[in-house]
C-alpha cells in the first residue's frame, strides 16, 4: 500500500484507520479480522469436505456383496435384539400376572405355593390384556387334585356362636347361675 499511495498519504491514511489492519483484494478493502475468519470457515470447510471424499474413497473400495453382508449382519443382530428383549418383557408380564394372581390365595406352605406356581408356569397359560387365560379352571383343577395344598376357610355359623366377651367383665360370684345365664344354658 505504501508503494501505490507514497510515503506521506500513506502515513495520512494509516493514521485514520489507526491500529485496524486491510488486506487488498482487487482494489476493495477487507478488515482483517473478516478476512482471518472466511479464512478459517474455508479450512474447517475444507477439512469437512476431505472427509468425506475419504469415505466415499472407502465406501467405493467396499464391493455391494460386502455392503449386503453388512447390512444383513446388522439386521440379524437387530432381529435377534428384539426377540430377546420382547422375551424378556413377556416374562416379566408373565410373573406380574401370576404374582397378583396368587397374592391372595392361602397356602398351606410356601413350598406349597412353589409347586403351585411352578406348575402353573409349566401350563403356560396365555395371557391377554393383564389376564391369565384359563386360571380359574387350572386353580379349581388343582384344589381337586392337591387340596393339602391350601387352607381352607372356616365359616363360622354365628347364629350358634356365643360372646364370652361378657363373662370377664363380670363380677366373680360364689353362685354360676350369672355365667350359666350368659352361655344360655338356663
Amino acid at each position: 500500500m505504501k508503494e501505490l499511495l507514497g510515503e506521506e498519504l500513506y502515513n495520512q491514511v494509516k493514521e485514520k484507520i489507526g491500529d485496524k489492519e486491510l488486506i487488498i483484494n482487487d482494489g476493495k478493502y477487507i478488515p482483517k479480522s473478516k478476512f482471518d475468519d472466511l479464512n478459517e470457515d474455508k479450512k474447517k470447510i475444507q477439512a469437512q469436505l476431505d472427509e468425506a471424499n475419504t469415505k466415499i474413497e472407502s465406501l467405493s473400495k467396499v464391493s455391494p456383496e460386502d455392503l449386503q453382508k453388512e447390512i444383513d449382519d446388522w439386521k440379524t443382530k437387530y432381529d435377534t435384539d428384539t426377540k430377546a428383549l420382547n422375551d424378556e418383557i413377556a416374562k416379566r408380564e408373565r410373573e406380574y400376572v401370576i404374582k397378583d394372581l396368587t397374592r391372595d390365595i392361602k397356602f398351606s406352605s410356601e413350598s406349597a405355593k412353589k409347586s403351585f406356581i411352578s406348575d402353573l408356569e409349566e401350563k403356560n397359560l396365555k395371557i391377554e390384556d393383564g389376564k391369565m387365560l384359563g386360571f380359574d379352571d387350572y386353580l379349581t383343577s388343582y384344589k381337586e387334585q392337591d387340596a393339602g395344598a391350601f387352607i381352607e376357610e372356616k365359616k363360622e355359623d354365628k347364629s350358634k356362636s356365643i360372646d364370652l366377651g361378657d363373662i370377664h367383665k363380670s363380677e366373680p360370684s360364689d353362685d354360676l347361675s350369672h355365667e350359666r345365664k350368659i352361655l344360655g344354658l338356663d
